[in-house]
């Protein structure tokens, strides 16, 4: 079985962008020492070997496009979006991915790649409904230590924050008497991704203002906002690492979470505009296999990771599709059981269908398996097959 003619895959992640990652140039990878993507639904930590645990007592969390999908933290079992968290009760609805203790100040304390008192927190995200405080990422420790949320007035920690209470999208370095925030501006706008970059560097006094270093704070590439940091960086208790849960007994983040790196230097803006250019690490991508001697043609997933598919697009200008060979992804209602598929065009020219009905979230092929059409391609030796999807 061969690929026939040439095929344009192209994918859209929830709420985000055409991902086109072949075009553009790879992110930089000097000195990152964790990347945590979820492509292979796990919190992998592909560069550090350090993976995260994706904490979930009721099963809620899912992927989606190679993001983690929190956005069921937001549901009226868990008392709506006003509702705070509370992993004392068994019953409690929420998910939140767990990162080992220690790789902040370790990242802080490397000199392996960049300098003692430099770290840089990189993230893609996408916000579904912002809830005050809920935190995207954090490092730090609460008043009552490890695992717990019962308030971190005493404590310090670092923290990304979509939402604040007074109302801002924020990141943050908080002493326990003191904090220095850094404002970006109105709270993250919902349902698009956003790039984040959090850089601290106790070496930039800037000009012997800021004595205890620098925080620099980039969204979406735009102007960087500075502000002094808080002189503990290196030295404070992270054995509350989270992506998703905040240190304050506060709402768990709604959302994607795409990917979160951590450098052990001080990022510049060269270094922040290439990674915005280039992503996050695309998501596994499904490939269309067509069988020359049958017109057999299957929709496969040659990852390791789950792909979820909810609608695809085959073309042929030459008109070298058959209609009358076709049948649906979701013939016998096996492929998206919760969800109802129609096609929206079969003739020779395109083959097209989508989940249309039920549950939206389409069907799911699993690592390294496969999904038949029926035999829609007349053996011809024009060979101009073009395949999208959802």
């Amino acid at each position: 079985m061969h690929p026939v003619g040439r095929f344009h895959n192209s994918f859209r992640r929830l709420l985000g962008p055409l991902a086109l990652a072949a075009l553009v140039a790879p992110p930089t990878q000097a000195d990152l020492l964790h990347k945590y993507t979820f492509n292979n639904n796990t919190a992998e930590d592909s560069v550090g070997g350090l993976h995260g645990t994706v904490v979930d007592n009721t099963g809620i969390h899912s992927y989606t496009g190679g993001a983690i999908n929190l956005t069921a933290n937001n549901t009226p079992t868990n008392g709506g979006i006003s509702s705070n968290q509370d992993f004392s009760l068994p019953t409690t609805v929420g998910a939140y991915v767990d990162l080992p203790n220690d790789i902040f100040t370790n990242a802080v304390m490397s000199q392996a790649g960049g300098l003692y008192g430099q770290v840089t927190l990189e993230t893609w995200f996408t916000v579904q409904q912002n809830r005050n405080w809920a935190e995207v990422a954090v490092f730090g420790t609460s008043n009552n230590g490890e695992n717990t949320a019962v308030g971190a007035g005493a404590q310090s920690y670092v923290a990304i924050i979509p939402q604040s209470g007074p109302g801002d999208f924020r990141a943050t370095t908080k002493s326990p008497s003191l904090e220095s925030p850094l404002i970006g501006e109105a709270p993250l706008t919902p349902n698009q991704r956003h790039h984040v970059v959090f850089v601290m560097d106790q070496n930039d006094t800037d000009g012997g203002v800021n004595l205890n270093g620098t925080a620099t704070l980039y969204l979406n590439n735009g102007a960087p906002v500075r502000a002094p940091i808080q002189p503990f960086i290196d030295t404070m208790i992270n054995n509350n690492n989270w992506l998703g849960r905040s240190q304050w007994p506060d709402p768990l983040f709604d959302g994607l979470i795409d990917e979160f790196r951590i450098y052990d230097h001080a990022l510049t803006a060269t270094e922040v505009a290439a990674n915005f250019t280039a992503g996050p690490e695309p998501a596994p991508l499904p490939v269309l296999v067509v069988n020359r001697d049958t017109g057999a043609i299957t929709l496969a997933n040659q990852s390791a990771g789950n792909i979820q598919i909810k609608g695809y697009t085959i073309e042929s200008a030459a008109g070298s599709l058959n209609p009358a060979g076709w049948q649906s992804i979701d013939t016998g209602n096996t492929f998206d059981p919760n969800g109802t598929w129609t096609s929206s065009s079969l003739t020779n020219l395109e083959i097209a269908e989508s989940n249309t009905g039920g549950t939206l979230d389409g069907g799911s092929l699993a690592a390294t398996s496969s999904r038949g059409i029926g035999t829609p391609w007349f053996k011809t030796p024009i060979q101009d097959l073009t395949f999208s999807f959802t």
